[in-house]
Protein backbone atom coordinates (compact mmCIF):
# COMPACT_ATOMS: atom_id res chain seq x y z
CA UNK A 1 0.00 0.00 0.00
CA UNK A 2 1.35 3.40 -1.25
CA UNK A 3 1.08 6.65 0.21
CA UNK A 4 0.75 9.95 -1.81
CA UNK A 5 0.97 13.09 -0.18
CA UNK A 6 -0.98 15.62 -1.08
CA UNK A 7 0.88 19.20 0.05
CA UNK A 8 -1.56 21.40 0.98
CA UNK A 9 -0.51 25.02 -1.36
CA UNK A 10 0.61 27.71 1.18
CA UNK A 11 2.40 25.21 3.53
CA UNK A 12 4.31 23.93 1.24
CA UNK A 13 4.94 27.28 -0.92
CA UNK A 14 8.84 27.86 0.20
CA UNK A 15 9.02 31.05 1.72
CA UNK A 16 10.76 33.32 -0.98
CA UNK A 17 12.53 35.72 2.03
CA UNK A 18 14.68 36.42 4.18
CA UNK A 19 16.05 38.79 6.80
CA UNK A 20 19.18 39.49 7.96
CA UNK A 21 19.30 41.49 10.97
CA UNK A 22 22.09 43.61 9.60
CA UNK A 23 19.86 46.91 9.48
CA UNK A 24 17.29 45.59 11.90
CA UNK A 25 16.86 47.20 15.60
CA UNK A 26 17.08 43.89 18.20
CA UNK A 27 17.02 40.39 16.98
CA UNK A 28 15.22 39.80 20.52
CA UNK A 29 11.57 40.83 19.72
CA UNK A 30 11.77 38.73 15.71
CA UNK A 31 12.66 36.15 17.90
CA UNK A 32 10.35 36.26 20.61
CA UNK A 33 7.40 37.16 17.87
CA UNK A 34 9.37 34.07 15.74
CA UNK A 35 8.65 31.53 19.01
CA UNK A 36 5.03 32.73 18.68
CA UNK A 37 4.09 31.26 15.15
CA UNK A 38 2.85 28.09 15.44
CA UNK A 39 1.79 25.84 12.47
CA UNK A 40 -1.61 25.33 14.47
CA UNK A 41 -3.62 27.28 12.06
CA UNK A 42 -2.36 24.89 8.72
CA UNK A 43 -3.44 21.85 10.90
CA UNK A 44 -6.48 23.93 11.55
CA UNK A 45 -6.89 24.79 7.96
CA UNK A 46 -5.94 21.14 6.72
CA UNK A 47 -8.92 19.69 9.03
CA UNK A 48 -11.21 21.45 7.44
CA UNK A 49 -9.71 20.36 3.66
CA UNK A 50 -10.21 17.08 5.18
CA UNK A 51 -13.63 17.37 5.95
CA UNK A 52 -14.82 19.40 2.59
CA UNK A 53 -13.32 16.33 0.74
CA UNK A 54 -15.11 13.94 2.54
CA UNK A 55 -18.27 15.69 1.82
CA UNK A 56 -16.94 14.82 -1.44
CA UNK A 57 -16.49 11.57 -0.93
CA UNK A 58 -13.10 10.81 -0.75
CA UNK A 59 -10.92 9.99 2.80
CA UNK A 60 -7.60 11.61 3.29
CA UNK A 61 -5.33 12.02 6.17
CA UNK A 62 -3.44 15.09 7.67
CA UNK A 63 -0.16 14.29 9.01
CA UNK A 64 1.24 16.29 11.44
CA UNK A 65 2.66 18.84 9.18
CA UNK A 66 -1.00 19.84 8.41
CA UNK A 67 -0.50 17.99 4.67
CA UNK A 68 -3.05 15.52 3.40
CA UNK A 69 -1.94 12.20 2.15
CA UNK A 70 -4.09 9.11 1.15
CA UNK A 71 -3.34 5.51 0.71
CA UNK A 72 -4.44 3.21 -2.12
CA UNK A 73 -7.07 1.65 0.33
CA UNK A 74 -8.32 4.93 1.09
CA UNK A 75 -8.52 6.59 -2.46
CA UNK A 76 -8.17 3.69 -5.35
CA UNK A 77 -5.51 4.37 -8.25
CA UNK A 78 -8.32 4.89 -10.41
CA UNK A 79 -10.03 7.45 -8.74
CA UNK A 80 -6.44 9.54 -7.74
CA UNK A 81 -7.28 12.49 -10.40
CA UNK A 82 -11.40 12.54 -8.68
CA UNK A 83 -9.58 12.70 -5.69
CA UNK A 84 -6.81 15.75 -6.59
CA UNK A 85 -9.04 17.83 -8.06
CA UNK A 86 -11.27 17.60 -4.88
CA UNK A 87 -8.96 18.47 -2.96
CA UNK A 88 -7.92 20.98 -5.09
CA UNK A 89 -11.51 22.30 -5.10
CA UNK A 90 -11.42 22.53 -1.09
CA UNK A 91 -7.79 24.28 -0.87
CA UNK A 92 -9.46 27.11 -2.84
CA UNK A 93 -12.19 26.97 -0.64
CA UNK A 94 -10.51 26.96 2.22
CA UNK A 95 -6.76 29.06 1.89
CA UNK A 96 -4.20 27.56 4.74
CA UNK A 97 -1.59 30.71 5.31
CA UNK A 98 -0.52 33.65 3.49
CA UNK A 99 -0.28 33.04 -0.11
CA UNK A 100 -0.06 36.70 -0.88
CA UNK A 101 2.82 38.77 -0.81
CA UNK A 102 4.15 40.52 2.79
CA UNK A 103 3.63 44.76 2.01
CA UNK A 104 6.98 46.19 1.09
CA UNK A 105 7.48 48.40 4.02
CA UNK A 106 7.04 45.02 6.23
CA UNK A 107 9.80 43.24 4.52
CA UNK A 108 12.09 44.15 7.23
CA UNK A 109 10.00 42.25 9.93
CA UNK A 110 9.83 39.32 7.69
CA UNK A 111 13.70 39.65 7.28
CA UNK A 112 14.10 39.54 10.97
CA UNK A 113 11.87 36.47 11.57
CA UNK A 114 13.71 34.67 8.52
CA UNK A 115 16.66 34.99 10.48
CA UNK A 116 15.38 33.78 13.59
CA UNK A 117 13.91 30.52 11.54
CA UNK A 118 18.02 30.43 10.32
CA UNK A 119 18.70 29.85 13.84
CA UNK A 120 15.47 27.58 14.86
CA UNK A 121 17.10 25.50 11.54
CA UNK A 122 20.50 25.67 12.62
CA UNK A 123 19.77 24.32 16.26
CA UNK A 124 18.34 21.23 14.23
CA UNK A 125 21.74 20.66 12.39
CA UNK A 126 20.82 21.37 9.31
CA UNK A 127 22.40 23.19 6.86
CA UNK A 128 21.53 26.80 5.94
CA UNK A 129 23.07 29.19 3.51
CA UNK A 130 24.02 32.66 4.98
CA UNK A 131 21.20 35.29 4.50
CA UNK A 132 21.60 38.39 2.34
CA UNK A 133 21.46 41.76 3.09
CA UNK A 134 18.62 43.70 4.15
CA UNK A 135 18.48 45.65 1.13
CA UNK A 136 19.24 42.03 -1.13
CA UNK A 137 16.05 40.25 0.68
CA UNK A 138 13.78 43.29 -0.20
CA UNK A 139 15.12 43.77 -3.24
CA UNK A 140 14.43 40.18 -4.80
CA UNK A 141 11.95 39.39 -2.74
CA UNK A 142 9.57 36.55 -4.20
CA UNK A 143 11.66 36.89 -7.66
CA UNK A 144 13.65 33.82 -8.69
CA UNK A 145 17.09 35.02 -6.51
CA UNK A 146 14.88 35.20 -3.51
CA UNK A 147 16.58 33.75 -0.25
CA UNK A 148 14.38 31.86 2.43
CA UNK A 149 15.98 30.29 5.82
CA UNK A 150 13.38 27.26 4.75
CA UNK A 151 14.34 27.39 1.53
CA UNK A 152 17.90 27.54 1.66
CA UNK A 153 17.74 23.95 4.22
CA UNK A 154 15.71 22.17 1.95
CA UNK A 155 17.74 22.76 -0.93
CA UNK A 156 21.45 22.13 1.30
CA UNK A 157 20.04 18.93 3.32
CA UNK A 158 18.61 15.24 2.66
CA UNK A 159 15.75 15.47 4.56
CA UNK A 160 14.13 11.92 5.59
CA UNK A 161 10.59 12.29 6.01
CA UNK A 162 11.02 12.36 10.09
CA UNK A 163 13.34 15.33 9.66
CA UNK A 164 11.25 17.05 7.48
CA UNK A 165 8.49 16.94 10.27
CA UNK A 166 10.25 18.08 12.63
CA UNK A 167 11.48 20.98 10.71
CA UNK A 168 8.11 21.73 9.70
CA UNK A 169 6.85 21.58 12.97
CA UNK A 170 9.54 23.16 14.82
CA UNK A 171 10.33 25.62 12.76
CA UNK A 172 7.24 27.01 11.27
CA UNK A 173 7.53 29.27 7.81
CA UNK A 174 7.46 33.04 8.86
CA UNK A 175 6.32 33.72 5.80
CA UNK A 176 3.37 31.95 5.67
CA UNK A 177 2.10 31.78 9.19
CA UNK A 178 3.81 34.79 10.36
CA UNK A 179 1.66 38.25 10.22
CA UNK A 180 2.63 41.18 8.74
Amino acid sequence: MSRRPVHLGALLVVGVSTLSLFGCSSVAPATEEYSGISIQPVLDGAKRVQACVAKRGFTVSVRPTGELEYTDKQVPEKQAKLADAAIAACQKENPIGRSDAWPREKLPKLYALELAEQACLKALDLAVDDPPSLQRFIDTYRTAEAWSARGSALARNTLTQETYDRLTITCPDPEVLGTP
